[in-house]
């Protein structure tokens, strides 16, 4: 027979990548999975400096340690009963580069009249919220270029941030868990270079690159047309799409807007040499 609360907490929240203004809100579920009550039920969240607690529900109390640490306290919570509140944050409108994530860590504890815990090991969550940083690791031109003539371009792209690279951002009648598609351009002989950040012009050429997880590489090819002229180099930019003037980032918001642009790449070329025949 179990002589002490078994206090379990839970989180249920869209964790899609933030966007500079989201708000987030977090469902925070917590259980007395014993046949004992407790008294004093206290639900605690530690939020990052940079984001703002915005309700909604019960007002969370900042803690007398820390802004940054706030509490609700619940009240009594008999034998197998469950609570349920919500706890909401908006990320900065800005990311900066030391913005990496925006994760929360949820607690729950008691006023220790019942006794001591009996498995504290479920007494705490993190909810991850993870922020993109798009950069590009390499670039391999196929084959022999010139002037006239298809090729393809393979880029190598790296997630390095936190959180999946998408574009989070919903429009009209788009589902909370937006995460849509995003695109990387290249240019032909551009001058000047493009901008990394923020929205450049479009580059001749583009492909369309699928969400990537945090931490993962992938290679995505460009086929390019014929030319009109000869590519003496070329530059390639990930996420690079205006779509609307008054947002400063492109479609995937990453906490490093300025490492998006790989450049120059010089394609090897067909050399020809002049034929000399030599006299008997």
């Amino acid at each position: 027979v179990t002589t002490h609360p078994d206090l379990q907490i839970s989180v249920d929240y869209v964790d899609t990548p933030p966007y500079p203004g989201k708000v987030v809100t977090f469902t925070v579920h917590y259980t007395n999975n014993a046949a004992i009550g407790t008294t004093g039920v206290v639900l605690t969240a530690t939020k990052p400096p940079s984001v703002t607690y915005v309700g909604p529900g019960a007002l969370w109390q900042e803690s007398a340690k820390s802004a940054d640490i706030l509490y609700l306290a619940t009240g009594d919570l008999p034998a197998w009963m469950t609570g349920t509140q919500q706890f909401a944050i908006q990320v900065p409108l800005t990311f900066t580069r030391e913005m990496t994530n925006f994760d929360i860590r949820f607690s729950i504890g008691d006023s220790g009249i019942s006794g001591a815990e009996s498995q504290p090991s479920d007494n705490q969550v993190v909810a991850p919220l993870g922020v993109p940083d798009l950069t590009i690791v390499d670039v391999v031109v196929e084959g022999k270029v010139w002037g006239n003539q298809s090729g393809v371009v393979q880029v190598v792209i790296k997630n390095q941030g936190t959180g999946t690279a998408c574009n989070s951002v919903p429009g009209p009648g788009s589902p909370p868990d937006f995460c849509a598609p995003f695109f990387v351009d290249l240019y032909v002989n551009p001058d000047p270079p493009p901008q990394s950040y923020p929205y450049d012009r479009y580059g001749e050429f583009y492909s369309t690159v699928e969400p990537i997880p945090a931490g993962k590489v992938v290679t995505i090819p460009i086929a390019f047309s014929p030319l009109a002229v000869s590519p003496r180099f070329f530059y390639v930019k990930v996420d690079n799409f205006k779509e609307d003037p008054s947002r400063p980032y492109s479609l995937v918001p990453e906490y490093e807007e300025y490492n998006n642009v790989f450049g120059p790449v010089y394609p090897p070329y067909n050399t020809f040499l002049p034929l000399v025949i030599r006299g008997r």
